[in-house]
């Protein structure tokens, strides 16, 4: 499990329902100025879940973002 954790600015509800979605940038990012094209967590997403993992996100607006990547554990013993 990898977690990245914010005390940035945070997302609304309707924001992480689109977080994912390729080219999505959430109004706070697009009204501060913040650089990007809105292609890194699909990218990461998508990565991830094509390794059988998963991705998630929790935020509060002006408390921040977590971002939670799962992955499967790889058994040694067989190599998958």
């Amino acid at each position: 499990m990898i977690s990245v954790v914010d005390t940035g600015v945070g997302l609304s509800e309707e924001d992480q329902q689109h977080v994912f979605d390729r080219f999505f940038r959430a109004q706070s990012a697009r009204d501060g100025a913040v650089p990007g094209i809105g292609l890194g967590l699909s990218i990461a997403e998508r990565t991830v879940t094509a390794h059988g993992g998963r991705v998630r996100i929790a935020s509060r607006l002006g408390h921040g973002t977590r971002v939670v990547v799962t992955l499967p554990r790889r058994d040694d013993a067989t190599g998958t």
